[in-house]
């Protein structure tokens, strides 16, 4: 089996005054950075260097240590940009050569907390299940842009799908069984405004 990932961070990030959420400092390192980090520390435990792809803005690539990763990491963009992260994950996917045994984790690009272990048990739900797994936030609800995929499964979700332009990332999930993951709050914790940082840079 191999290990890919896609990488979304084709956002505006309209709440951080159009900064780029990727490339926000937490404890010395871009979000983005740690991002990578997990992914190659993922790679690492399960003996397979990840195959990356950035999805969207190529905003603070050129600063990455991907040391640990398959090869140099490759930056592709949602036609047309800002389409949303499902354009963003069709075109990810469209950047790789088929495999019909590999994995492909697919995640937001403002998940600063994610941990190896965690990620881990997220390829391996989906390894053991043959299907999609995601996390599960408190209220129940399915963490759509953090997530393990069947390659093939995901090829064949995104064909069926009329177009990918704007459209919710929960369409792809239609019609497949979710391998549930617990994890903590923390590990899925998305940065999608200021308030969000204070509270988990400053509280935690």
């Amino acid at each position: 089996m191999s290990l890919r990932a896609i990488i979304l961070t084709g956002g505006r990030s309209t709440r951080f005054g159009g900064k780029h959420k990727p490339t926000l400092q937490i404890e010395g390192a871009s979000v983005l950075q740690r991002i990578v980090t997990a992914l190659r520390d993922l790679g690492t435990a399960l003996g397979e260097p990840p195959e990356l792809i950035i999805a969207g803005s190529a905003a603070g690539v050129s600063e990455l240590n991907i040391t640990g990763c398959d090869e140099e990491l490759r930056v592709v963009r949602e036609d047309p940009p800002f389409a949303g992260p499902l354009a963003g994950i069709a075109a990810g996917v469209d950047a790789l050569e088929p495999e019909g045994s590999a994995t492909v984790v697919i995640l937001a690009g403002d998940f600063p907390f994610l941990e190896p272990d965690a990620l881990a048990r997220l390829v391996e739900a989906s390894r053991a299940r043959d299907t999609v797994a995601a996390p599960v936030d408190a209220e129940g609800y399915p963490q759509y842009l953090l997530s393990a995929w069947p390659e093939r499964l995901l090829r064949a979700q995104l064909a069926a799908l009329d177009t990918v332009e704007n459209q919710p990332v929960r369409k792809l999930f239609r019609g497949v069984a979710l391998a549930e993951v617990p994890m903590s709050a923390r590990t899925i914790a998305d940065i999608d405004s200021p308030a969000d940082l204070r509270h988990w840079t400053e509280g935690h």
